[in-house]
C-alpha cells in the first residue's frame, strides 16, 4: 500500500467516524426534542384553555362596560347640572343679601330721619289717638 492509499484509508475512517458522531448527536438530539415535546404538549393545551377562557372573559368585561358607559355618562351630566345649580343658588344668595342689605340699609335710613324730623312720635301719637277713638 502506498502512503496515497494510507491517506486516503485514514480520509475514509475519519469520515466514517464524523458520520457515526452526527448519527449519534442527531439520535441524541431527536430523542431530546420528542421528551420536550412530551412536555410541550399539556402546556400548549394549557395555553390554548386560557387564552380562550381569557377571551371569553374579555367579552363579558366589554359588554358589562358597553351597559355602564351611559350609566357614567348619565353620573356625568347629573355632576355637572348640579354644579352649576349650586353656581347658580349661591348667586341668588349673593343677591338676596345684597337685597336684604340694602333694604336693611334703607330702613335705618328711613327710621333715622323720621326720628331726627319727630315724625315718629307724631306717628305713635296719631295711632294712639285712633285706637283711642275706636
Amino acid at each position: 500500500m502506498g502512503l496515497g492509499q494510507i491517506a486516503g484509508l485514514i480520509a475514509a475512517i475519519a469520515f466514517a467516524v464524523l458520520v457515526i458522531a452526527v448519527v449519534v448527536v442527531l439520535f441524541s438530539l431527536n430523542q431530546t426534542l420528542q421528551i420536550i415535546k412530551k412536555h410541550l404538549d399539556p402546556i400548549a393545551s394549557d395555553i390554548n384553555r386560557i387564552t380562550s377562557s381569557t377571551n371569553d372573559l374579555l367579552e363579558d368585561v366589554s359588554g358589562k362596560v358597553n351597559k355602564i358607559d351611559p350609566l357614567v355618562q348619565a353620573i356625568a351630566d347629573l355632576g355637572s347640572l348640579i354644579s352649576r345649580l349650586i353656581a347658580k343658588l349661591e348667586r341668588k344668595e349673593k343677591q338676596a343679601s345684597d337685597t336684604k342689605s340694602k333694604y336693611k340699609n334703607n330702613v335705618i335710613k328711613l327710621f333715622n330721619s323720621a326720628v331726627k324730623s319727630g315724625a315718629l312720635l307724631s306717628f305713635a301719637k296719631l295711632f294712639a289717638d285712633h285706637r283711642h277713638n275706636k
